[in-house]
């Protein structure tokens, strides 16, 4: 039991690296949407801590060593599949969605309005003296 402490341990420990690159993430996707996507993550975060007791207790019955080492090679898979998942998946650009997104694209829109010619805005008389007569 001894070992099996000490790894469980280093790796609770270490798992706070991955904390620092996630919860950071949701501010680079959008800042003034980053508590609501912390919310929706977190959310679906909690089903694995919810279900995954039920799921061990059926896998580990007689509790021998086999079933235990079972748990642990799908935990591993799971914690695997996740980081090839947010390695190839997510990005920390600000995304087209996001608040901030649309706000640039309306300051860039009006900023082009506003540097349009004045002469292009004013009206010319394009006849000329020859059509009067």
């Amino acid at each position: 039991p001894g070992p099996t402490i000490t790894c469980i341990t280093i790796a609770v420990g270490l798992g706070a690296f991955a904390w620092s690159g996630f919860a950071v993430n949701h501010l680079d996707l959008s800042p003034k949407s980053a508590g609501v996507l912390m919310g929706i993550s977190n959310t679906f975060a909690t089903i694995p801590g919810i279900v995954s007791p039920i799921i061990t207790g059926y896998i580990t019955s007689n509790k021998s060593d086999n079933e235990w080492k079972t748990v642990f090679y799908i935990a591993a898979g799971i914690y695997l599949v996740g980081c090839v998942i947010y390695w190839f998946g997510v990005s920390g650009e600000l995304q087209p969605w996001s608040i901030e997104a649309q706000e640039r694209r309306e300051q860039e829109k009006q900023e082009k309005q506003l540097s349009k010619p004045i002469e292009s805005l004013a009206y010319t008389n394009k006849v000329s003296m020859e059509d009067e007569m």
